[in-house]
């Protein structure tokens, strides 16, 4: 989300750094001429048997005078490199200014969604009101830039001049800031805030927001127990089901990309030219990387279409780069659940248009016509132009036809349960590590040859065994409780049928230990 995360900490390392090399200190030498004597200093000869410290200190100083020498010709580089011209915003691209205004209206949508909020009475934790806090003060410094990053123009001096990279980098630190609290808010109060969103394109920031917390939550815990990453899979695969019918555009539209993407992948000419011989070797090195069996280009095009699918699911989208053509997977950027986008077709006529390259135009062209989803017709001046097959368009229609709940409404239900979801994951890794231990030996008492009620002890086995699996899968923590308390009834009922457990045993207590540890968690939460 950070537009100039990549290029400001660099550019600020290199900006604040500038300063007079002749700068004189009080005994009028300068501060170019003391670095020079102590440079001397330091480079006489060793002796002989100089220590290791000695030694470790020469290497240093060493490796700190290149250092200082290749900073000092960066620097001079930079000065010689700088637009002459005050008027020059080259660097205040358009595809900056997009993004910057997108995430300036996300910002600004969560404000008044947590005003309107407030004026409601919901209430907020006294770490969510400082949240709330941070979140304003830095959108009110973005919103004090805005004439400068949308217009090029100086806010405080109302110059338009570009004065270097600061301003940007200041940009670049109030929005990462931004982004990290609307992070927090939305995983505080997903269910609050997500109905009350209002333009869908929005939703692409949250949407990714969502589907990183399962990646990363998954990937946190899953070499702690086997039950909570099929949880995290049924938490996917619910998610992708329950956006299907809203997401029905974004899917056309991936799938589309995907096509034309793994088909130039596949169809890359002039890189099986480039290569010739050792074209084989390339292949069977990238199959290595990639952790795939594949042996000829169609092969790579068919692996590489799968993994792609595979990896977006329905909530990530797929790019392709207009100039080098390559596949970039992005969170979602189109109206999400909206009707039929022209924008869409009109970007990718302009990719097609752009290629240069006869054998990308061919793999292009070839894809469109194996497409479900597009077609080439001729407009009123003979042109031909993209446009939507009828059987896509049929597919976006019924999408929007569902009676009585509109598409941004199941594709905010489903992500507010989804996010949701991942507030239980805590208290699901809790459960693994406080009381799998104890269902285990459970289990391994039943395999016992020599239990006295071998069918008791099975039974208990299976019920504890079962309930773990079920609250793995609970996607509330009430319905977690009841699936707790139906556990204990069942188990009660076996242990009147025992002449040894009649008092429920360890099970019991074990069961009553996990329905107070729910109970914990819901007095924290709610």
């Amino acid at each position: 989300m950070n537009i100039f995360s990549s290029t400001s900490h660099a550019s600020i390392v290199t900006g604040f750094n500038f300063h007079k090399l002749t700068e004189t200190n009080k005994n009028g030498v300068s501060s170019e001429k003391r670095q020079i004597q102590e440079q001397t200093a330091h480079d006489r000869p060793l002796e002989p048997n100089a220590n290791k410290l000695d030694q470790a200190m020469q290497k240093y100083r060493e490796k700190q005078l290149a250092y200082n020498l290749d900073h000092q010709s960066e620097i001079q580089q930079a000065d010689q490199a700088a637009p002459t011209d005050p008027h020059d915003t080259t660097a205040l691209k358009e595809k900056y200014r997009d993004t910057v205004q997108s995430h300036l209206s996300t910002y600004q949508e969560i404000s008044d969604i947590l005003r309107a909020l407030e004026q409601q009475g919901e209430h907020f934790s006294s770490g969510l009101q400082q949240e709330i806090s941070e979140f304003r003060d830095s959108l009110a410094k973005i919103e004090e830039q805005r004439p400068y990053l949308l217009e090029g123009q100086d806010p405080e001096s109302g110059k338009t001049e570009f004065s270097d990279i600061k301003t940007l980098a200041k940009y670049a630190h109030d929005d990462y800031i931004c982004e990290q609290k609307v992070n927090n808010l939305l995983e505080a109060k997903a269910d609050k805030i997500l109905p009350l969103v209002n333009d869908m394109n929005h939703l692409s920031l949250l949407s990714k927001i969502t589907k990183d917390h399962i990646a990363n939550t998954s990937k946190t815990v899953e070499h702690d127990s086997l039950h909570l990453v099929q949880s995290m899979a049924t938490t996917r695969a619910a998610l992708r089901m329950e956006t299907k019918d809203a997401l029905a555009e974004s899917q056309v539209q991936a799938d589309i990309i995907n096509l034309l993407g793994t088909a130039i992948e596949s169809f890359d000419q002039p890189k099986i030219d480039h290569k010739k011989h050792g074209f084989r070797h390339w292949l069977k090195k990238e199959a290595n990387h990639l952790g795939m069996h594949f042996k000829t280009p169609e092969q790579y095009g068919e692996k590489m279409a799968n993994h792609i699918k595979s990896e977006t699911g329905l909530l990530l989208d797929a790019e392709m780069d207009k100039k080098s053509l390559l596949l970039h997977i992005t969170q979602k950027n189109g109206a999400v659940g909206a009707q039929p986008s022209e924008g869409f077709l009109l970007n990718l006529q302009d990719t097609y248009d752009s290629i240069d390259n006869k054998y990308e135009k061919l793999a292009f062209s070839e894809a469109i016509d194996a497409s479900e989803h597009i077609q080439w017709t001729t407009n009123i001046d003979g042109k031909k132009t993209l446009s939507y097959t009828p059987s896509a368009l049929k597919k976006l229609e019924e999408a929007h036809a569902t009676p009585g709940v509109s598409a941004q409404d199941k594709l905010q239900m489903g992500l507010s349960n989804a996010v949701d979801d991942m507030k239980l994951i805590p208290l699901k890794k809790s459960l693994i590590t406080s009381f799998q231990p104890q269902v285990d030996q459970l289990q391994q008492k039943a395999s016992h040859p020599f239990h006295l009620e071998n069918h008791i002890a099975q039974g208990k086995a299976e019920i504890t065994s079962n309930l773990m699996n079920d609250l793995m899968l609970s996607t509330d923590a009430q319905s977690m409780q009841e699936k707790i308390v139906l556990a204990a009834q069942i188990h009660n009922e076996l242990c009147q049928n025992s002449l040894t457990a009649k008092n429920g045993g360890t099970t019991a207590i074990l069961l009553d230990d996990m329905y107070k540890a729910v109970s914990r968690y819901r007095s924290i939460s709610d």
